[in-house]
């Protein structure tokens, strides 16, 4: 699925309510595939670029522009008798954030930039009605760029972690 939206903006009627003229565009992406009835993979992809552009009357020199786009994998394996059951996904998202310079010929100059990686694992095991365990492990990073936000130099920070997790559920009577 792809889309644009638009607005040419409004104002300027003495009410002192003003919007400026904007554009967005983005799509979807959607993939399943199913060999057979244990096994699966998906991906999933999203683009969007929002841009902002100042009124007629206004003395400012630069507008914003920002994209994000994500994709994602996951995927599973059900064992033939059903008790288990295995799952891996990884995800991906990005921010970019700029400041085009509509004296400069529109030219672009990044401000802030964001990043976040995601991978997990998840293994279920339910042997009877009663009982299912579930364990897995996550792995989780995070990259920031920023011109001034993190200090008064551009800076990039970053972090992660590991995540182990065991679940065991007992249903009674």
């Amino acid at each position: 699925v792809a889309f644009r939206n638009s607005s040419a903006g409004f104002g300027g009627d003495g009410s002192g309510a003003y919007a400026a003229e904007y554009k967005d565009y983005g799509g979807d992406l959607k993939l399943g595939y199913k060999p057979t009835e244990q096994f699966d993979l998906n991906v999933t992809g999203r683009y969007f670029r929002h841009e902002t552009f100042n009124l007629a009357s206004s003395m400012n020199v630069t507008h914003p522009l920002t994209h994000t786009m994500a994709v994602g994998f996951n995927g599973g394996h059900l064992s033939a008798d059903k008790k288990n059951s295995l799952r891996l996904s990884v995800h991906y998202d990005k921010y970019f954030d700029y400041d085009v310079h509509e004296r400069k010929n529109d030219e672009t100059q990044q401000d802030n930039t964001a990043s976040y990686m995601s991978a997990r694992v998840v293994d279920t095991y339910k042997p009877s009605e009663k009982f299912e365990f579930v364990g897995g492990a996550e792995f989780n990073y995070e990259e920031i760029f920023a011109t001034t936000t993190l200090g008064p130099e551009p800076a990039t920070k970053d972090m992660n972690d590991i995540n182990g997790f065991v679940q065991a559920q007992v249903t009674p009577v």
